[in-house]
C-alpha cells in the first residue's frame, strides 16, 4: 500500500486481506489485463539446412546352383529397374573343385547395365550405352580337402553406383579363367540388391 497524498510516504507490504489506512491506496501486482492487439507479422526466417537424402524401394534378384562356368561369359541372372539413381550391391559365392593337385582357379564376374527391359550378351558387347556397375576377379590355388578332393571357395562382393534416366536391366555375367582346365567352378548362391536413392554424390 502507498499513501495517496503528495507527500512521500513509505510503501507498506501487507497480506492480501489487509485493509488500507487513512490516506493509503491499495496496489496489486501480477494481475492480467485484457489482451492487446496482435502485432505485425515478422520477416521471413532464414532457409533451413538441407534434409537427409531419402531412399526409395529396393530391387532384388538372385540365382542358386549356377554353373559350372566356362571360358565363355554367361549371364547368371538379370534384374530390370525403372529410371532413377541406385546403389547396387552384388554378392556371389564361388566354389571350385578338382580331382588333381596343383591346379589353380580363376573367375571373372561383372555387373553391367543395359538400357531397356531385355539383357543379352550381344547387347552388352555392342550397346554404347552399357555401364559397368561392378567387377570382381578371383584367382587362387586349390587346397587339399581329402583324398583326391581339392577345393577352394570365396565370396565375391561387387558394388557400384547407377544413375539412369531410362528403364534398364542389370545383368550379372561370369566366366572361368582359361588356365583353370580341369577345375569345375560353380556359383551356389548369387544375390543383387539395387537400392533406389534420391541422389548420388
Amino acid at each position: 500500500m502507498r499513501a495517496s497524498s503528495q507527500r512521500a510516504a513509505p510503501t507498506r507490504i501487507v497480506a492480501a486481506k489487509a485493509k488500507c489506512r487513512h490516506g493509503e491506496q491499495k496496489l496489486a501486482w501480477n494481475t492480467s489485463g485484457p489482451p492487446g492487439q496482435a502485432g505485425p507479422s515478422g520477416a521471413p526466417g532464414a532457409n533451413g539446412a538441407p534434409g537427409v537424402n531419402g531412399t526409395g524401394p529396393a530391387f532384388f534378384s538372385s540365382a542358386v546352383e549356377f554353373g559350372p562356368l566356362t571360358e565363355e561369359s554367361e549371364v547368371v541372372f538379370t534384374k530390370t529397374v525403372p529410371p532413377g539413381d541406385y546403389v547396387v550391391s552384388t554378392t556371389l559365392v564361388l566354389l571350385a573343385h578338382a580331382a588333381s593337385a596343383g591346379l589353380s582357379v580363376g573367375a571373372d564376374c561383372f555387373v553391367l547395365d543395359v538400357p531397356g527391359t531385355k539383357f543379352s550378351l550381344l547387347a552388352a558387347e555392342t550397346n554404347k550405352e552399357v555401364a559397368e556397375v561392378g567387377v570382381g576377379v578371383w584367382e587362387v590355388g586349390l587346397v587339399t580337402q581329402g583324398a583326391g578332393d581339392f577345393d577352394a571357395d570365396t565370396t565375391m562382393a561387387l558394388a557400384g553406383a547407377l544413375p539412369s534416366t531410362v528403364t534398364s536391366t542389370l545383368g550379372v555375367i561370369c566366366s572361368a579363367d582359361g588356365s583353370s582346365a580341369g577345375v569345375s567352378v560353380t556359383i551356389p548362391l548369387a544375390q543383387l540388391v539395387a537400392q533406389h536413392v534420391s541422389s548420388i554424390e
